[in-house]
C-alpha cells in the first residue's frame, strides 16, 4: 500500500490524574483500542486512531447464583467499563490517503506505517507514573497484536468499497 499525504499525529485528548495513581491497583478498567473514520469525500483517505482509557474506582457488582451442586455457589462479577474516576484518557490519531498495491505489500507496508503510529503511544506510555499502564497496554497487545488490526482496517477498507483487491481464505 502506498501511503503518502501523511498527516502530523494530532493528540485530541490527554487527561492523566495522578492522584489516582494509588487507586490503581483495586477496581480498575483498561481498554484500548483502534478505531477508523473514513473521508465521504475522497476514495483513498482515512484517519486512523488511537484511544486509551484507565479509570478507578469503578462500579462492580457481585451475584450469587445457586449451582447444581449442593453447597456451592457460582459467583458472577459484573462492571460496567469505564465507570469511575479517569486516571488517563488518551486519544490520537493521523490522516492519510492511500493506493493499494496488491494485498502482500498493502499487508506489509501498513504493518510498518501502523507500527510507527503505535510508537507514539508506546513512547508516551514511557514516562514515570505510567509503568502499570505500559505493562496494562503491553499484556493487551500480547491478545491483539497490531498484525490483526492490519487485517482489520483492510477488511474495513474492503467493506467500504474502497479496497479493490479481494481477500482470500477468509482474512
Amino acid at each position: 500500500m502506498k501511503i503518502f499525504s501523511v498527516q502530523p499525529i494530532k493528540v485530541n485528548e490527554c487527561t492523566f490524574n495522578r492522584e489516582f495513581l494509588s487507586k490503581t491497583h483495586t477496581s480498575s478498567s483498561y481498554q484500548s483500542d483502534f478505531d477508523y473514520d473514513f473521508e465521504n469525500d475522497s476514495q483513498n483517505t482515512f484517519t486512523i486512531i488511537f484511544d486509551l482509557l484507565y479509570t478507578v474506582g469503578d462500579n462492580f457488582n457481585e451475584n450469587i447464583l445457586p449451582s447444581n451442586r449442593p453447597n456451592e455457589f457460582i459467583v458472577e462479577l459484573d462492571s460496567e467499563a469505564g465507570s469511575g474516576d479517569v486516571f488517563l484518557s488518551y486519544n490520537y490519531s493521523c490522516q492519510f490517503d492511500f493506493e493499494s498495491e496488491g494485498f502482500d505489500e498493502d499487508v506489509l507496508s501498513l504493518n510498518a506505517f501502523l507500527d510507527d503510529f503505535y510508537t507514539h503511544i508506546k513512547t508516551f506510555l514511557n514516562q514515570p507514573g505510567l509503568e502499570l499502564v505500559k505493562e496494562k497496554e503491553e499484556n493487551l497487545r500480547e491478545y491483539q497484536p497490531l498484525e490483526d488490526t492490519v487485517l482489520e482496517i483492510i477488511d474495513n477498507l474492503r467493506e467500504n468499497d474502497m479496497y479493490e483487491f479481494k481477500v482470500v481464505n477468509g482474512i
